[in-house]
């Protein structure tokens, strides 16, 4: 039975932010929540940095059609971090 995914009010705001500036619309939209989620789920356990960049590195093999500076706009977003990444 596949894992049930639970996106918080935080994270669904902070990505729906990110993929509004982006102009991500659509079902594509599924692939960074589910981004968001994990990052929380990193951030949630103590997790840092290498943590949240080796999930990058997996999205990004698992979902082709991910863009790897949303990704990492999303990871800085929900840190606290200013990003200098560009959709």
């Amino acid at each position: 039975m596949p894992r049930r995914v639970i996106l918080d009010e935080n994270t669904k705001r902070l990505v729906g932010e990110v993929l509004d500036k982006c102009g991500v619309a659509g079902m594509a939209r599924g692939i960074y929540y589910s981004f968001g989620v994990k990052v929380r789920s990193i951030l949630n356990h103590g997790g840092g940095q290498a943590e949240i960049d080796n999930a990058i590195k997996e999205h990004l093999q698992k979902n082709s059609g991910a863009n790897p500076n949303i990704l990492r706009i999303i990871a800085d977003k929900m840190q606290g971090k200013p990003t200098t990444e560009q959709c």
